[in-house]
């Protein structure tokens, strides 16, 4: 017979999990179930405590990596799927809510719970650590807090000027995101930036995001060059960059010292 426990509407199968780790497993179940009822504020009680128990765990065995104490808990998720999901639940109770206070509170759950996580990912999982990065930094956004938002994806993109999503995090932060008066001249500059760095990862998404942001701006004639030059091959990839000449970043900097440094 199925060892089954049932959790409001959900029927799953907890036998294949380790016994040592049935109370953690139920407790993403439990969270799963809130989340489905749109019980944030449950579902990020429940997924706190779950998060609390697992890094407790992880350092009793030494497990460094979601990847390697998966291997002992087996459980229903894998929990770097179940790390996503909390992430998202975070995200969408900040994003849904009107109330500072609340924001303001579930925003430095998020940002506290994304920089713990930094220690446990694979060292080569470059994508995951981009990601929680940007989770920081739209997060200060979302709060209101713009000027610290706007320093940490600055730093990114020194930092690493190639990464394409970084600029595109940042920029989005001026129109995609943004509730109230847009900045289009600035999401426009930051985006045209990054399509002057010559290594650019991701160019694509990027030139795509520019296309998205004419069109929504309604600047019908800036997205029909661009989009033609797209097209022809001709975009501003092509351009180099004279070593002396300003970095395209903003920071002030001749490009040799700046972001032609690592290139």
């Amino acid at each position: 017979m199925r060892n089954t426990k049932f959790i409001g509407d959900i029927d799953y199968d907890k036998s294949r999990v380790n016994p040592k780790y049935i109370k953690l497993d139920e407790g993403m179940q439990l969270g799963y179930k809130y989340l489905s009822e749109k019980k944030f504020a449950d579902a990020i009680k429940t997924w706190l405590q779950v998060w609390n128990g697992l890094k407790d765990e992880m350092e009793r065995i030494s497990a460094k990596t979601f990847k390697k104490f998966d291997v002992v808990f087996n459980g229903t998720q894998f929990v770097s799927n179940w790390i996503q999901d909390f992430d998202l639940c975070l995200l969408n109770a900040i994003s849904l809510q009107s109330d500072p206070k609340v924001i303001n509170l579930y925003g430095n759950i998020r940002i506290q719970f994304t920089e713990e996580l930094l220690d446990y990912l694979e060292k080569d999982d470059d994508l995951s650590f981009e990601n929680a990065k940007r989770a920081i930094a739209d997060t200060y956004f979302f709060m209101g807090n713009n000027e610290k938002g706007e320093e940490l994806f600055n730093n990114y993109v020194k930092e690493d000027p190639n990464w394409g999503w970084g600029w595109i995090g940042w920029s989005d932060q001026y129109w995609l995101n943004n509730e109230g008066d847009n900045d289009y001249t600035k999401a426009e500059d930051i985006l045209l930036k990054a399509l002057s760095v010559p290594e650019l990862r991701d160019r694509e998404d990027v030139e795509e995001r520019l296309l998205d942001f004419y069109n929504e701006s309604d600047q019908k004639e800036k997205f029909k060059e661009f989009k033609n030059k797209k097209r022809s091959g001709k975009i501003v990839k092509r351009i180099k960059i004279g070593r002396n000449e300003p970095c395209p970043c903003g920071s002030g900097k001749k490009y040799k010292k700046c972001c032609g440094v690592n290139i």
